[in-house]
C-alpha cells in the first residue's frame, strides 16, 4: 500500500483512491491511512516526511506532550498536491506514543459535500458510523477540538474513535482520531503540567529577572573599558 506521506516532495494520493485503497483495512479505526494510533514519533515523522526535530513540545512534566503538523505548502511543488483534499495534520503524542490525528481539509476541496457524502467516503473505510449527529456537541469527553464544532457522525470502538466534524471557520470539515485510553491520559498530564505552571510562575519569574540583570551587568562591563578609554566629554 502508498505510505500516507512518503516525502515532502510527494503529494498525498488522492482521496478517492486511497480511500479505496483502504479496504483493506475497512473498519480499523485505530488509524488514519498509514497511520496507526500509539505509533512513535519517529514512525509518524518518517511517514509525513518530517523529523522528529519538527514536533513542538507542548509540555514536558508530567508527561512529554507533543504536536507534529504536516502542511500541504511543505510539500508542494507541483499541482497533483491539490488533488488531495487534505490541507494539514496535527499528529499528537503522550510520552511518544501517538494519541490523537487532527486531519483539517481544505475548504475549496470539501466545497458542497454534505453530510451524506462525508458520511459515505468515510464508512468505505470505518464501516457504518456507531452516531450520527447533526447538532452541537456537549462539552467535550475526549478532546477540546471538538467542543465548537458540529459532530457529523462518530466511528467507536472501546479503544478508539473517529469524529468528522464541521465548523465555519477556519476550515469547514476536520476528522479528529483519538486513542481513548492515551486521550485520556493525555488531558490528566495536560491539567497537571498546567497546574505545575501556575504554581512556578512565580519563581520563573523572579529567576527571568535575575538572568535579564546579569546578562546586563555583564554587557555593561564588557563595554566598560572601550567605552571609557574612547569616552570625552
Amino acid at each position: 500500500m502508498i505510505p500516507m506521506i512518503r516525502a515532502r516532495a510527494l503529494p498525498l494520493s488522492v482521496f478517492g483512491v486511497l480511500l479505496s485503497a483502504q479496504l483493506v483495512h475497512a473498519q480499523d479505526i485505530s488509524r488514519y491511512r498509514e497511520v496507526e494510533m500509539r505509533s512513535s514519533l519517529l514512525a509518524v515523522a518518517g511517514l509525513s516526511g518530517l523529523t522528529p526535530a519538527d514536533a513542538k513540545v507542548i509540555h514536558q512534566r508530567p508527561a512529554i506532550i507533543q504536536d507534529l503538523e504536516w502542511r500541504l505548502r511543505s510539500s508542494a511543488r507541483g499541482s497533483t498536491v491539490q488533488d488531495d483534499p487534505v490541507r494539514d495534520i496535527v499528529f499528537s503524542f503522550y510520552n511518544d506514543q501517538l494519541f490523537r490525528i487532527v486531519v483539517k481539509y481544505d475548504r475549496d476541496r470539501t466545497l458542497g459535500l454534505t453530510d451524506t457524502d462525508l458520511i459515505e467516503a468515510l464508512s468505505i473505510v470505518y464501516g457504518a458510523p456507531a452516531v450520527r449527529i447533526v447538532a452541537r456537541p456537549r462539552a467535550s469527553e475526549t478532546s477540546d477540538d471538538i467542543d465548537e464544532d458540529t459532530v457529523v457522525a462518530r466511528w467507536e470502538n472501546a479503544e478508539s474513535s473517529v469524529t468528522v466534524l464541521r465548523s465555519a471557520y477556519p476550515t469547514p470539515v476536520r476528522l479528529v482520531l483519538l486513542s481513548k485510553q492515551l486521550a485520556g491520559l493525555a488531558r490528566t498530564a495536560t491539567a497537571a503540567a498546567v497546574r505545575l505552571d501556575v504554581k512556578e510562575a512565580p519563581q520563573r519569574e523572579v529567576e527571568r529577572a535575575q538572568k535579564e540583570e546579569d546578562a546586563a551587568r555583564a554587557a555593561q562591563g564588557k563595554a566598560r573599558p572601550a567605552n571609557k578609554a574612547a569616552f570625552k566629554p
